[in-house]
C-alpha cells in the first residue's frame, strides 16, 4: 500500500537556513545549542595556556561560571571579567551572560 502525501517542496533550502530557522522557532534548543558553544567559544578565546588551567566552564541562570585552578590566573581574569562577557556574548552572537563568576 503506497501513501501519497500531497506535500510539495516550495524550494530547498542549504541546512544552515534550516537550523537557522529551527533555533529562532525554537527557545530551548537554541539555548542548550549555546550553552554548548560557550564552552567552544572559552577553548577558542582563551587559548591552550588558559584553557589547561580552566577546571569547568558552565552557564546558569545567565551567569558563566568558570572554575580556574591557579590562583594567579583567577585573580587575573577576575579583573577582566567584564571584558570576558562582551567577548563570549559578541561571539554568540546574543547578550546570553549577564555576569561572570571566576572560581
Amino acid at each position: 500500500m503506497k501513501v501519497h502525501l500531497n506535500i510539495v517542496p516550495k524550494k530547498d533550502k542549504p541546512i544552515s537556513e534550516v537550523l537557522a530557522d529551527l533555533m529562532k522557532s525554537n527557545k530551548r534548543i537554541s539555548k542548550g545549542y549555546n550553552v554548548k558553544r560557550i564552552k567552544v567559544i572559552w577553548k577558542e578565546t582563551m587559548g591552550p595556556a588558559i584553557n589547561s588551567y580552566t577546571k569547568s566552564v558552565f552557564f546558569s541562570k545567565k551567569k558563566l561560571f568558570i572554575n580556574i585552578t591557579s590562583s594567579p590566573l583567577r585573580h587575573e581574569l577576575s579583573m577582566s571579567k567584564d571584558n570576558i562577557k562582551d567577548l563570549i556574548n559578541e561571539k554568540l552572537g546574543s547578550q546570553m551572560i549577564e555576569e561572570v563568576v571566576i572560581r
